[in-house]
């Protein structure tokens, strides 16, 4: 037993010293590129900046296929229906690269919004470049 703890302590410690954990970006910080076009579901190619209203911007990392989001879609739909009404642009962005030949494809994406009703933009973020620089 004195072997495996002695062993397992190690290896544990050696995986958390190899992990990259980014600082999440603070609310109230510049938005980190701001003019990086992306494709929306509608075709158009939309920025960060071009989707800001006169009262700010809401960005949501968001995909098809993940269980957490599947399951909280409603409250999705609902912070992004009360952010509209209070003139604060709405963008949600996919930036699940695994699945993109798959059900987080181009296609889907725009299938996917047009289910949920998407009243807003739903953006590629291709090689998770937005993803990254949030955090």
């Amino acid at each position: 037993m004195k072997k495996l703890l002695f062993t397992a302590f190690p290896v544990v410690a050696l995986s958390f010293a190899f992990t990259t954990v980014s600082d999440p970006l603070p609310i109230g910080a510049n938005m980190p590129n701001p003019d990086l076009k992306m494709k929306d579901v509608s075709g158009k190619e939309v920025s960060l900046s071009s989707a800001k209203k006169k009262n700010g911007l809401l960005v949501m990392f968001s995909c098809n296929t993940c269980p957490y989001v599947i399951k909280n879609q409603s409250r999705t739909i609902e912070v992004s229906k009360h952010a509209i009404a209070n003139d604060i642009g709405v963008a949600i962005l996919n930036p699940n690269e695994a699945y993109r030949g798959n059900e987080d494809s181009y296609d889907a994406m725009k299938e996917y919004a047009a289910d949920q009703k998407y009243d807003w933009y739903y953006l590629v973020d291709q090689n998770h470049v937005m993803a990254d620089a949030f955090g």
